[in-house]
């Protein structure tokens, strides 16, 4: 497998959801199957309830706080 190390602040960006995004592996790397994403969330920053049907969210929070509500 091809080595690709993507620097802190850099990748293919975007702005989403009134937040900025930089994608650290395009999708051709991992044949569409892992997707990371440095986002660094402003103060307040609120995204409503959602459902991703064909994919899992993992969170690593480097600084801060977040609090995430799960239905049950």
């Amino acid at each position: 497998m091809k080595q690709h190390v993507v620097a802190a602040g850099h990748g293919l960006d975007y702005d989403w959801s009134q937040d900025h995004i930089s994608v650290k592996t395009p999708t051709e790397l991992t044949d569409g199957r892992v997707s990371v994403i440095e986002d660094v969330l402003k103060p307040g920053f609120h995204l409503p309830a959602h459902r991703h049907r064909s994919m899992v969210e993992i969170f690593y929070i480097l600084d801060g706080k977040v609090t995430f509500a799960f239905e049950t």
